[in-house]
């Protein structure tokens, strides 16, 4: 292999590294955090649900009175306040389906609860087209528990090795969240993810978990025409290595 061909591969890896070297999350503001791999925006409060009923505790009845039913697979459910605990946050699914669709915050009113990608070929278990246990990187919430903030196997999501990207959090739970995804082998469950030890499966929807709102986009308006002062250095490289190409065949 010569330098020439040496050179257009460093070329070229330079292109595809600053792809990986911008797959971070962006703090938007008021409260606001932006994964540009998922290409989504998570609120910053994970617990926001317990945050807003702590400051007006009216929040449930304005949940009820703007999203009276949520319809799943298996029919219409009356959402009722037994939907709700409001001591530490939790709700029923179908509580959690209301009020993400009820919330309007930072000026979006578009939120909904993480998917879960079945199948996933990520996941520990594979069974019938089910995938699940841990490792599943394929879901919003776990590539959020993995690749967002370094957390492993068998670890509290809080004790995840990327600290700066934790540090943009509040209110993450030792516990288990919601997705917004049905279990299909069985519609009256739905799917988690326990952020205390990182794996995934099904509960009852009528079961008391937290939910951690996202939404689909950027919240910032982003001028695609201009490169991030990242990938203007490493296109700046690049091109210095074609130059360096140049001037060895002249």
């Amino acid at each position: 292999m010569n330098k020439r061909t040496l050179s257009v591969l460093a070329f070229t890896a330079a292109l595809g590294f600053s792809g990986a070297a911008n797959a971070l999350l962006f703090d938007r503001g008021n409260g606001l955090i932006y994964d540009d791999v998922l290409d989504i925006t998570w609120l910053a409060d994970a617990n926001l649900f317990k945050t807003q009923y702590d400051a007006d505790n009216t929040v449930v009845n304005q949940i009820i009175s703007a999203v009276p039913t949520i319809t799943d697979s298996t029919g219409t459910h009356n959402v009722v306040a037994g939907d709700f605990f409001t001591g530490g946050g939790g709700m029923t699914w179908w509580g959690a389906m209301a009020w993400a669709e009820w919330l309007n915050f930072g000026g979006y009113d578009d939120w909904r609860l993480p998917t879960t990608l079945q199948p996933d070929s990520s996941c520990e278990y594979q069974s019938g087209g089910v995938s699940y246990g841990d490792n599943c990187t394929g879901s919003e919430m776990g590539h959020m528990f993995y690749n967002n903030l370094g957390a492993t196997v068998g670890s509290s999501i809080l004790n995840g090795s990327n600290t700066a990207n934790l540090s943009l959090f509040s209110g993450i739970q030792n516990f288990v969240y919601w997705s917004g995804t049905e279990y299909a082998p069985g519609t009256y469950s739905a799917w988690f993810f326990n952020a205390d030890f990182g794996n995934q499966f099904a509960l009852n929807k009528d079961i008391e978990n937290f939910a951690w709102a996202v939404r689909s986009g950027d919240v910032a308006a982003v001028d695609p025409s201009i490169p991030e002062p990242g990938s203007l250095t490493l296109v700046g490289l690049g091109l210095v290595g074609l130059g360096w190409v140049r001037r060895r065949r002249g």
